[in-house]
């Protein structure tokens, strides 16, 4: 699901009886057990000029260079997983 606003999905969580995760119950699995890292995966973008993340590359809105091999979504598997065994925690929709 893509283009869903924090509130949409708090009010969702709360409407099938649970909770979206706070900041640091996502925080903590989302980087695998990194601290103190800019990106999920470490402090480089491209580590090895390699992307980790489906993200848009090029001038928005206009030109994709499609470096990380997506247009749009990417499968959730398409990059590693994290230490923990996670996939696409940084998402994979840019």
């Amino acid at each position: 699901m893509v283009h869903v606003s924090w509130n949409d999905a708090a009010a969702y969580a709360v409407w099938a009886g649970k909770r979206l995760p706070t900041e640091a119950e996502w925080e903590y699995p989302a980087h695998g057990g990194l601290v103190q890292k800019l990106y999920l995966w470490g402090d480089e973008l491209t580590p090895g000029g390699r992307h980790l993340c489906n993200i848009w590359q090029g001038e928005f809105p206009v030109v994709n260079t499609v470096e990380d091999g997506f247009y749009g979504i990417s499968p959730v598997d398409a990059f590693p997983a994290n230490d923990f065994g996670l996939f696409s925690v940084s998402g994979n929709a840019w």
